[in-house]
């Protein structure tokens, strides 16, 4: 089966939770300086990662849709200064499930440096969720409380932060686990 075939599959039962974090490497900051110092060949590149994204996003709405027809719970999650979030196809899918934007940031889930000058020191990732959860809204919605230091993201720390630290997987539990029990 097709990784469509088996995301739909999957998708019809009653009550199901979908979080959904598409690759966001043509919408990324550093793709904004590449299409202005980067040639042709660049541009193509960048083009095929949009272009990827969108193909995504077209499976991510049919999938969103029987999520919906069985109340389960949507969660859509790219970086929150990802140029995906003004794509026109994004604020359809938004406006279709009326998805609530949450903006969070790392720092307030433990996110730290993994790098050897600044390890644990914290690091201030933007995301950004849109969900239809009012639970999930409420248990990501925290931002930069701003009494602790940041250290910049790059390097190393760049790539680290595209997962999830435990503190952030425990708070959308959390919030999946009291939409279930209301």
């Amino acid at each position: 089966a097709s990784g469509r075939e088996f995301a739909l599959s999957a998708a019809d039962y009653p009550g199901l939770t979908v979080w959904m974090s598409l690759e966001c490497v043509g919408g990324s900051q550093f793709q904004r300086l590449n299409l202005i110092k980067g040639g042709p060949s660049t541009r193509m590149l960048i083009a095929s990662h949009r272009n990827k994204f969108m193909d995504m996003l077209n499976v991510a709405f049919v999938v969103a849709r029987v999520v919906k027809r069985n109340h389960g719970i949507i969660c859509f999650e790219l970086p929150g200064s990802c140029d995906y979030w003004k794509e026109p196809l994004l604020l359809r899918f938004i406006s279709e499930f009326r998805l609530t934007i949450v903006d969070l940031d790392g720092c307030m889930f433990n996110l730290r440096s993994q790098k050897h000058d600044s390890e644990g020191v914290a690091l201030r990732k933007h995301w950004r969720v849109a969900t239809n959860s009012q639970h999930i809204a409420d248990e990501l919605g925290l931002r930069c409380s701003k009494d602790h230091e940041h250290v910049r993201i790059c390097g190393t720390d760049t790539k680290f932060t595209e997962r999830y630290t435990p503190e952030f997987a425990e708070a959308a539990h959390r919030a999946i686990l009291k939409e279930t029990i209301n």
